[in-house]
């Protein structure tokens, strides 16, 4: 009845409208007249909008979760330099997904059956990931006994710059902040993580 690049169409159709508006503002009408095809088309392939809405962030985090292995696994090494490598692959692919990272972070902010699967499923898989690459690193240092904390401030500044977008971009009407920013937002988090192994004695 319809082809993939359909379905994919009305996919981004509806992270852009969810980004402006917000999902519950976001009528499925609203969605469909975007992309000029039938509103039976949501029904049918997602089952109506917040099966819609799961696929967006489902399918967000199957990229990312396959991200992080493949930058994981290829050529890996252990070290400061290898951690940096990893958050910078995984800050730009949240940032060239900038809507749908919004999206996402946005409707996980939320109390429901759909975002705690999420917890249990990919949230703690990326956790795990990040983990790993960050007590490798810090691997025989005083920095160990306190890694969870370093591991919530890691995650805290990788994905503050998507909960607070609004503060992020250069002025209200901007919709998508600039690669040459986001490139300096990553530079500072490499201070962080030099400034971090640089303690000796952390508490």
């Amino acid at each position: 009845m319809y082809d993939r690049s359909t379905k994919e169409r009305v996919i981004n159709a509806a992270i852009q409208l969810f980004f402006q508006k917000g999902f519950d503002a976001t009528s499925t009408r609203d969605i469909t007249n975007k992309v000029r095809v039938n509103s039976s088309l949501i029904s049918y392939y997602f089952n109506g909008k917040q099966g819609l809405l799961e696929e967006v962030v489902v399918s967000y985090y199957e990229e990312l979760i396959a991200c992080i292995e493949k930058v994981m696994t290829k050529d890996f090494d252990v070290g400061i330099e290898h951690l940096k490598h990893v958050l910078n692959e995984v800050f730009l692919f949240k940032y060239e997904k900038f809507y749908q990272t919004v999206v996402v972070y946005r409707e996980l902010t939320l109390d429901s059956t759909f975002v705690r699967e999420m917890l249990t499923t990919y949230i703690q898989k990326e956790n795990y990931y990040l983990k790993q690459v960050f007590s490798e690193s810090i691997k025989h240092s005083s920095l160990e006994k306190n890694i969870s904390m370093w591991i919530m401030q890691l995650k805290g500044m990788m994905n503050s710059p998507f909960t607070m977008h609004h503060e992020w971009t250069k002025d209200a009407f901007s919709q998508k902040v600039d690669r040459q920013l986001c490139l300096k937002y990553i530079s500072q988090m490499h201070e962080w993580i030099d400034s971090l192994h640089g303690t000796k004695d952390a508490v």
